[in-house]
């Protein structure tokens, strides 16, 4: 971690046009994120909501493995429900129907994703209970 004071930190982004450009990508990137997940919260319901989770985590941040994506951070319910602005046993009951059908396989805060077609499948989940 590094702490820059303003007035070096506005000298550098004048002096540094490719400084200024990747900073302000960063941040509209960043701003696209932050409105799409708003939109989440407002049009889709949970399950929709923690699917569309689980594959940008698996597309960001998965590693193949035999059966399917590894996602190589740790993710537990109480995180997943942060991310999607949900309660933890709401997220708890949703990870426990997906992982007794097998689309994701749990291991403490593992999570590896095994079948991403009833992710994208918008009659899934069949049943929960």
């Amino acid at each position: 971690l590094i702490c820059i004071r303003r007035p070096a930190f506005m000298a550098s982004l004048r002096a540094n046009v490719e400084l200024a450009l990747a900073l302000m990508v960063g941040l509209a990137h960043r701003l696209r994120q932050t409105n799409h997940d708003t939109a989440a919260v407002v049009h889709l319901d949970l399950y929709r909501r923690l699917a569309q989770k689980l594959i940008a985590l698996a597309a960001t941040r998965g590693k193949e493995t035999e059966d399917g994506v590894l996602i190589d951070v740790p993710v537990s319910a109480q995180t997943l429900a942060e991310m999607l602005g949900a309660e933890r046993p709401a997220v708890e009951v949703l990870l426990d129907a997906l992982h007794r059908q097998e689309v994701i396989r749990r291991n403490g805060e593992d999570l590896e994703l095994l079948d991403v077609g009833p992710l994208l499948d918008p009659k899934f989940p069949y049943r929960i209970s």
